[in-house]
């Protein structure tokens, strides 16, 4: 069985943020990664919306060719 949980690390253990349907006891494998903090999410959304305010797609006589719309690297 596979499920993804996040957690939070709280006087050294990791304690899940939602319910799960391991049983107690069940030997698990944690992979661990961090989740960006809120302000990250919120700097990373800032810069995302300058970039997308300087390349306006949208614009007049900014349409993308056939063949930028199918780039393939």
């Amino acid at each position: 069985m596979t499920e993804v949980l996040t957690a939070i690390y709280r006087d050294g253990a990791f304690v899940p943020e939602q319910a799960t349907a391991v049983p107690l006891g069940t030997r698990v494998r944690l992979v661990v990664e961090s989740l960006p903090s809120d302000m990250e999410l919120q700097q990373a959304l800032e810069e995302f919306d300058a970039l997308c305010d300087e390349a306006d797609i949208c614009a007049p006589g900014s349409h993308l060719s056939r063949d930028q719309l199918h780039e393939r690297n």
